[in-house]
């Protein structure tokens, strides 16, 4: 149970550090702040509130869990709270630029993109995020973002059936799937030699779920 902003100096006055973390989940405070903004978790003016007083008291926002290797912004992301992304940000312009082992190495956006959060994505544009940095496997956020559901989808079809679709089953199931990513990536750089275009619009598939 994360303490309201006004019981905050209280709890720290009784020995608590402000980067305390749990002894299960390996989070800090300001993680599970950003994690409480989240729609159907917490209230997020409360949220919002609690993270602007953590960071006001020290709090270090490049802390990672060591378990998913994951920071405060990470986290807003993954959760889609826009607004706790635009204060960590405001904050620390620097975490914009942060990658993620768990997400092989990709930023925030490739975070945001993976899990379609729609919301995040846009702050995280309005920031200066990259949209063409490359995590380890080469993806862009957009086609990171296909990569994704591709594995989703490929789970569900027998591995003999010749009716799957490009990626998702059969033979040469990887190949294929690694030649429809490239070839997003083709089609990602003609638009943008076209002109400007809705970001939002590569972000439009399933979420994926974290486990």
């Amino acid at each position: 149970l994360l303490p309201p902003p006004c019981l905050l100096p209280q709890v720290l006055r009784r020995g608590a550090n402000v980067n305390d973390r749990d002894g299960l989940t390996d989070l800090s405070l300001l993680h599970f702040a950003c994690k409480s903004g989240a729609a159907g978790v917490g209230n997020i003016d409360a949220a919002v509130n609690l993270v602007n007083s953590l960071l006001n008291k020290g709090a270090d926002s490049e802390l990672r869990c060591k378990w998913t290797n994951m920071n405060a912004l990470h986290y807003a992301v993954f959760f889609d709270v826009p607004e706790i992304v635009d204060t960590l940000l405001e904050h620390k312009p620097s975490l914009l630029h942060t990658t993620c082992d768990e997400f092989d190495g990709g930023t925030a956006l490739h975070i945001a993109a993976s899990n379609v959060s729609i919301r995040a994505t846009q702050i995280l544009l309005q920031h200066g995020a990259n949209c063409k940095v490359t995590d380890r496997n080469g993806h862009t956020p957009s086609t990171s973002s296909l990569a994704t559901e591709l594995r989703s989808r490929r789970a569900t079809w027998p591995s003999d059936d010749s009716s799957a679709p490009v990626g998702c089953g059969g033979d040469g199931g990887e190949e294929r799937e690694a030649q429809v990513a490239a070839d997003a990536e083709v089609e990602e750089g003609e638009r943008e030699e076209g002109g400007e275009e809705d970001k939002e619009n590569a972000m439009e598939i399933e979420p994926a779920v974290m486990v």
